[in-house]
């Protein structure tokens, strides 16, 4: 064991380093206590909680702006909201502070989407690539993914929002508001935003490339961001909410089984 600790180097960075899968043991536990604490002494406290980590997240994005500025890293191809990351910050304003059912549709299924990536962007974070944890901008990226894990199973888990098949048209839209704005900064400024014109380095998004070839790259990836976050989220509901359901249906059918006794 003692050779173990001393064989481990706490200073590396990188995805999956000693500081990477502590802040992820860290935070996944995290999002459960807090989901949890949540659905069992604050049901409806819900669309608070967006609020406030709407707010939070609009705080820290222009920290993040500030802090590469005065460490000199802020460049206009990276410097952008436009990442699929992103998503979480236009998607909580329009489910909490929009009047409207259709925008507030929209944001919540776009937060539903932002489950996957979240997922994505805590597993592969670009920041930690040049960042320790420790960093601002390593805990930026970690927290803020960590955010849009929390929130969109949140409003699952607390029936705030029921997800339905046509909503990922709605979904969508915002979606493909933020490819758009990608695509054009891309063009102007030569940059990835949201991986579209290249792979993030170390991710698995290499895969495309090796199945679909160069040319396809961006086309297949902007597909796949459209539509696949919302419907691998849609079925991962359904099976979970089946489950439950069936559980519930043995329960009662035990019940009812005792009562008669």
């Amino acid at each position: 064991m003692l050779n173990l600790l001393l064989s481990i180097n706490f200073n590396e960075i990188g995805y999956f380093s000693f500081q990477h899968l502590t802040a992820l043991f860290i935070l996944f536990v995290l999002i459960a206590v807090m989901l949890n604490i949540t659905n069992r002494f604050f049901p409806h406290s819900t669309v608070l909680q967006l609020k406030i980590l709407c707010i939070l997240s609009w705080i820290a994005e222009v920290a993040k702006i500030l802090v590469t500025y005065f460490i000199g890293d802020l460049r206009w191809k990276t410097g952008l909201p436009l990442y699929f990351c992103s998503l979480f910050s236009y998607s909580s304003a329009l489910a909490v502070f929009t009047k409207k059912p259709t925008l507030k549709l929209i944001g919540n299924a776009s937060l539903v989407s932002g489950v996957i990536a979240g997922f994505f962007g805590i597993l592969f974070p670009p920041a930690l690539k040049q960042y320790p944890v420790y960093h601002f901008l390593g805990m930026h990226t970690l927290l803020f993914h960590a955010i849009m894990i929390y929130s969109g199973i949140l409003i699952l888990s607390t029936k705030h929002y029921i997800p339905k098949l046509k909503d990922i048209l709605h979904s969508t839209i915002l979606l493909l508001s933020l490819t758009v704005g990608a695509i054009i900064a891309n063009r102007i400024f030569d940059a990835n935003y949201m991986f579209i014109n290249a792979p993030l380095a170390g991710a698995p998004t290499y895969i495309v490339v090796q199945l679909f070839g160069e040319n396809l790259y961006s086309a297949v990836v902007i597909l796949g961001q459209l539509f696949l976050p919302f419907l691998i989220m849609f079925g991962l509901y359904k099976l979970i909410a089946k489950n439950i359901q069936k559980k519930h249906s043995i329960a009662e059918v035990q019940t009812e089984n005792v009562h008669v006794e």
